[in-house]
């Protein structure tokens, strides 16, 4: 594989254009959903993000998938994609999150930090979401790491300094119930699984009552010398083990 060229004053240069948001209550119920919420259906925590009739809010966090521009795909930029991960990502509400609204989000790069020959750039970008009126809603920063294309030169090479752990006692605590994990059924083998469907069938149900050991669900079983005479009967309905599902 050949070492990617990142072209840092492509990218620096890039603006993309403005992208228009429309989003409602399915939508948060969607996002809501997905990340886990509405486990506990008694929660009312939990009901107002899932269903529409208890008040229903945006969860947060769901400005982080408003306006996305998507990946920078372009080949003059110089990325290679099979060597790119998600890095961090931040969230500052400047105003709840509405349940329903209509948005503009303006996308940039912020910057691009050089780790080194051999090393990651660190591709930081950002995207302001703008409410109809004019005033911010949230602003989005995220990073991509792109795997050994360091050593293009760039300004910055490190990272800003994350926020400190706060010190102290704390303040509140937040649990999340584990979902119970179902236990599947027992498979039963074919061969026993082909029998109850035979059982069940009314073709069947008439021809099975004779003299004989009680069979699945009660149903008597055809005597040892009958089996091969109404083999006719089973292949005629379709109903041979092999035709069975398993």
């Amino acid at each position: 594989m050949a070492e990617p060229k990142l072209n840092y004053e492509r990218i620096m240069a890039y603006r993309p254009s403005d992208i228009r948001v429309s989003y409602g209550e399915r939508e948060c119920i969607l996002y809501a959903l997905g990340i886990g919420i509405g486990m506990d259906p008694l929660d009312p925590g939990e009901l107002k993000f899932v269903y529409e009739r208890a008040g229903l809010a945006a969860f947060p966090t769901m400005a982080v998938v408003l306006g996305w521009p998507g990946r920078m795909t372009d080949p003059a930029f110089g990325i290679d994609e099979r060597l790119v991960v998600a890095g961090d990502l931040k969230v500052v509400l400047h105003q709840p999150l509405a349940s329903e609204a209509k948005l503009v989000s303006r996308p940039r790069v912020r910057e691009v930090i050089d780790k080194g020959p051999g090393n990651a750039a660190i591709i930081q970008n950002t995207r302001d979401l703008i409410g109809e009126d004019g005033a911010p809603v949230a602003t989005v920063d995220s990073s991509t790491f792109a795997r050994k294309h360091g050593g293009f030169g760039g300004k910055a090479t490190e990272t800003p300094a994350p926020h400190p752990i706060p010190q102290g006692a704390r303040q509140s605590r937040a649990s999340v119930p584990a979902q119970r994990r179902r236990e599947p059924a027992p498979r039963r083998s074919p061969a026993r699984q082909g029998r109850r469907l035979r059982a069940s069938h009314p073709a069947w149900r008439g021809k099975l009552r004779h003299r004989g050991a009680r069979g699945p669900a009660g149903v008597r079983r055809l005597p040892a010398g009958a089996a091969q005479k109404h083999r006719g009967a089973v292949l005629a309905a379709g109903l041979s083990r092999r035709h069975h599902p398993h």
